[in-house]
């Protein structure tokens, strides 16, 4: 079954049932829905966005909520001084956010991967609870996702951000496909006639 996507020019892109398709961004917004900018295609590539009306499954939300440790680390917002391990790696540490009180006042709504000379980067959007209960909403500076060794302003928590953006990707790309949240449904317990 294919879907059909606007390429933004008023031409429509077909969307292959079991696509796989380069991310380019994806949103979470209220309603629900997600949309999603992507190519499609061998050799000449078409750019497609499609905004879909169904509730994101919980894989999808986990993934962009892995994502906001690196929204308020590379923004300053938080600080690096209290750790916890990550993926069994003994020397990386990031912000411990359950100690510094912070796990639920960030939120990752979405990330744009753009590609330069330079190589790949992303951009995370999305927003601080601040004490009034408002949200301030803000994105990153687009952050370089090739480790650099010796460079000083690299992004010290870059493989750590690479897997959880890939993570967020291969979620995107199964909600596309389908996947989709616990959707309720209304079971009869009503008493029938046993012989």
């Amino acid at each position: 079954m294919a879907k059909t996507s606007s390429n933004g020019n008023g031409k429509t892109v077909a969307v292959p049932a079991a696509l796989k398709p380069k991310i380019i961004s994806a949103k979470i917004l209220k309603g629900p829905s997600v949309e999603v900018e992507f190519t499609i295609g061998e050799g000449q590539e078409e750019t497609g966005s499609h905004s879909y009306k169904h509730e994101p499954h919980k894989h999808l939300t986990d993934a962009f909520r892995s994502l906001k440790v690196h929204l308020a680390l590379f923004l300053q917002l938080a600080t690096d001084k209290v750790h916890c391990n990550i993926g069994g790696t003994k020397d990386l540490k990031i912000p411990n956010f359950k100690e510094q009180e912070m796990e639920d006042q960030f939120r990752v709504y979405g990330f744009r991967i753009v590609s330069k000379k330079s190589g790949n980067y992303v951009v995370l959007g999305g927003g601080r609870e601040l004490i009034n209960g408002q949200v301030f909403n803000f994105v990153t500076p687009p952050i370089h996702l090739t480790p650099e060794q010796d460079s000083d302003g690299a992004y010290k928590y870059v493989d750590d951000l690479n897997d959880k953006l890939e993570m967020a990707v291969v979620e995107v790309i199964a909600y596309m496909n389908g996947k989709k949240g616990v959707e309720q449904s209304a079971m009869d317990f009503s008493q029938g006639e046993t012989e």
